[in-house]
């Protein structure tokens, strides 16, 4: 808690002990003409360090400075220490037992005396709402008894001891004691009943001062929050709100710390009833704690903070109390804000520049210069850095980075730097809340749009290295997958734009995320097909049935596929023209892919003459056998080649195998070739190739009646057929062949082709 009679550590009134911003520096110069001379300032150092030595040096014991000069100062450093005691600081109880008269008592029993004598009267004080004007100052008698609180029910003895200084008097308390001991006590029994919906830290003024004072002394863990709510903040923007509540607070403090000890005991401590006013300006600058409406519906229940007037007083009544004295007990030191500190400085050494011109003062005005100034140095700096490293990134992955895409996203993000540098850079300037507020709206608006754009167009780079990369892979998903990703990638830039943008110009964010939601049901409705087509591209993209360059046939649809978008696909057809096929179709259609096939088949007849003999037929069709078994792209372990067909004009060969091309263009380079070797292998073999033809056959005209052949009947022309193909298998595969086996594709044994036969002799 802040209000203790001695704290451990005292505010450091002196600027000079605290490091002052290197931005200053030129403020210094500028404002040297207003300065005092060197020596005075001097002076003025050493005779507060001095000050602050001897407070510091009296600080270390809390009954160093103990003032028990008058009954009015002692009841009010009796309750500073305690006060001091129940926010954890047991180390002041010493101080609230010297308040007491306790030289009857023995010297052993004294502090169990003092303790309990300190609880009974901490306990009835606490209760109630004191006004310590009733106590006096002075008195020509060497006793005093007053009554305090609201219906005077607390009576309090003073007695002037030998030593000159004010005690309460233990024998008249001990009676007040003995006269209470059947009555129950209770140090909450003037507190009306909260609600249950109200902030227990905020319910009545005492407890909003308690946990304002608290929260200061810890800021550093935590208290900064607690402080914040304290505060009024509601008239401000969102987007000042945080710094201004830190500034405010540390103001506030720092005010009542020259103004006086604050008691609580002196706060009301009631959950209704009219504002608290704790300090009030002759100008009309106050410090006050008013109820605020917390439930909307219920406009009786409150919570009490420090006034939005208070909120817009604080620095005019900072400005008043700057140069007074701390008081004595009043706690420790205020928190350290920059924009206090350099401003403290500046009315210090530069009181010129701390004058008010137009809004602002003259240092601000100076520094809101300055700081457009720094934007722009710094923007142009880490510009230019960045392009560097984005060079040279590409270079060593071996790719060209495009100088049109580099100035599209330099330009956006250089405003965007420019622009969050002076968000940053307005903090330290302590600009009035009218004036800081829209500055940071407009800074931080400007910087958010300028950082989507330049991440919208950042993504053609990484559209542009990952296509390179892509291209560099033999598989064509990544070229596929590319594109989406930077439409995608585009896509979240906008969205997480606009999100943003609503932040930066506070506007509330659940609204926008309705009205999205709305929008987004409401267009998904009206464009289901739409919808349709980027779940179809998902679909595409994950179930992959097919890739950039396939020759696909989708419907009635045939060609290659030549890109895939978020909404639809398109394929090249043969006839050079492009054919956009929705991508909810896609998903629904049956997809024949030929750009997947592993095998290209091939099968045609060759039609060779009638009168090519059978021995070369058969060595033209192992010729072929061997051709396919020497092509590289020919599948080597499934193909036929035999006499298949007695056609009109031809004896046709089947050439049935198949091809594993990688394309369609390799497949036809591969078939060319194969096709030219057989036609080589014919020309060698002396075999040719037969044409349509017709023979017409003309009968003499001597009249005979045409030859009936040999003069067989049918028995005699049965056997002989029988007897010349029996004789002529018997040749060729001896009498009662044995069955051949099912056809094999073993590899063939290769002759030597290194100029030795197979025993490796030459």
């Amino acid at each position: 808690m802040t209000i203790f009679l001695f704290p451990s550590s005292l505010t450091s009134s002196n600027v000079l002990t605290r490091p002052i911003p290197a931005a200053l520096l030129l403020l210094s110069a500028l404002a040297g003409l207003f300065n005092t001379s060197a020596s005075a300032q001097e002076a003025s150092e050493n005779q507060t360090v001095q000050a602050e030595a001897e407070a510091v040096d009296a600080a270390l014991d809390p009954l160093a400075e103990l003032d028990l000069s008058t009954p009015r100062a002692t009841l009010v450093s009796f309750l500073a220490a305690m006060n001091s005691v129940h926010s954890d600081k047991p180390e002041f109880i010493d101080a609230a037992t010297a308040c007491f008269n306790l030289e009857e008592v023995a010297e052993e029993q004294r502090a169990a005396e003092g303790r309990r004598l300190a609880d009974y009267l901490y306990q009835k004080l606490n209760a109630i709402v004191l006004d310590q004007q009733i106590v006096p100052e002075s008195s020509d008698s060497r006793t005093v008894e007053v009554s305090v609180g609201p219906n005077l029910d607390v009576p309090l003895h003073f007695r002037l001891n030998d030593d000159g200084l004010w005690r309460f008097s233990r024998s008249l308390l001990e009676k007040d004691i003995e006269a209470n001991r059947d009555v129950p006590q209770d140090a909450t029994e003037a507190v009306a009943v909260v609600d249950p919906g109200v902030d227990a830290d905020l319910a009545t003024p005492r407890a909003t001062m308690q946990t304002f004072l608290n929260a200061m002394d810890a800021w550093d863990s935590g208290g900064q929050e607690q402080a914040r709510k304290t505060l009024d903040l509601s008239e401000l923007g969102e987007s000042v709100r945080e710094e201004t509540a830190a500034i405010v607070a540390t103001q506030l403090q720092r005010i009542m710390d020259r103004d006086r000890l604050v008691v609580y005991q002196e706060i009301p401590n009631q959950p209704t009833g009219g504002p608290y006013r704790h300090l009030t300006d002759p100008g009309g600058l106050r410090i006050e704690i008013v109820p605020i409406p917390s439930d909307p519906v219920n406009p009786e229940v409150v919570e009490w903070k420090f006034s939005a007037q208070t909120i817009s007083d604080a620095e005019a009544l900072w400005d008043v109390y700057r140069n007074r004295p701390i008081v004595v007990g009043t706690g420790e030191d205020a928190p350290q804000i920059l924009s206090l500190q350099i401003r403290d400085w500046i009315f210090e050494y530069a009181p010129a520049l701390a004058e008010r011109t137009v809004v602002l003062e003259n240092w601000q005005w100076l520094g809101l210069i300055l700081i457009i100034l720094l934007g722009m140095t710094v923007s142009r700096i880490l510009i230019f850095i960045l392009i560097r490293v984005l060079r040279r990134y590409f270079r060593n992955e071996h790719l060209s980075l495009d100088p049109q895409l580099e100035n599209e996203v330099a330009r956006p993000l250089r405003v965007a730097i420019m622009a969050r540098v002076w968000w940053v850079a307005l903090k330290p300037l302590n600009l009035p809340p009218e004036a800081l507020d829209p500055l940071k709206i407009a800074t931080s608006t400007i910087s958010t749009l300028a950082l989507v754009w330049a991440f919208y167009k950042l993504i053609n780079i990484v559209g542009t290295y990952l296509t390179a990369r892509a291209a560099r892979t033999d598989t064509k998903y990544d070229d596929m997958i590319v594109p989406l990703i930077v439409k995608t990638l585009k896509i979240i830039a906008i969205v997480v734009g606009v999100f943003f943008s609503a932040e930066a110009m506070s506007l509330p964010t659940e609204t926008v995320l309705t009205g999205m939601g709305i929008g987004g049901l409401a267009i998904a409705l009206a464009a289901k097909d739409t919808v349709g087509n980027v779940f179809g591209s998902l679909a595409i993209l994950f179930d992959r049935p097919f890739e950039i360059g396939d020759w696909v046939t989708i419907g009635d649809v045939d060609g290659t596929v030549e890109k895939v978008g978020i909404r639809s696909t398109r394929i090249r057809t043969f006839y050079n023209s492009l054919i956009t096929v929705p991508n909810s179709v896609i998903i629904n259609a049956t997809i024949d892919n030929y750009g997947q096939r592993r095998f290209r088949r091939i099968r045609i007849f060759l039609g060779i003459t009638y009168d090519t003999p059978p021995d070369k037929i058969e060595a033209f069709c192992e010729g072929i056998r061997e051709v396919i078994r020497q092509h590289p792209y020919t599948r080597k372990d499934y193909f036929h080649v035999y006499l298949n067909n007695f056609s009109e004009s031809s004896l046709d060969i089947l050439l049935y195998c198949f091809q594993e091309c990688p394309d369609w263009s390799t497949e036809l380079r591969e078939r060319q070739r194969l096709f030219l070797d057989i036609l080589r292998l014919a020309k060698r073999l002396g075999v040719e190739f037969a044409f349509p033809t017709q023979t017409l056959f003309m009968n003499p005209e001597n009249g005979n009646a045409t030859s009936s052949g040999n003069g067989l009947d049918t028995d005699e022309a049965l056997a002989l057929g029988q007897k010349a193909g029996r004789a002529i298998v018997e040749e060729g595969m001896g009498k009662n062949p044995p069955l051949p086996p099912a056809v094999s594709f073993a590899p063939v044994r290769q002759k030597p082709t290194d100029g030795f036969d197979d025993s490796g002799e030459e």
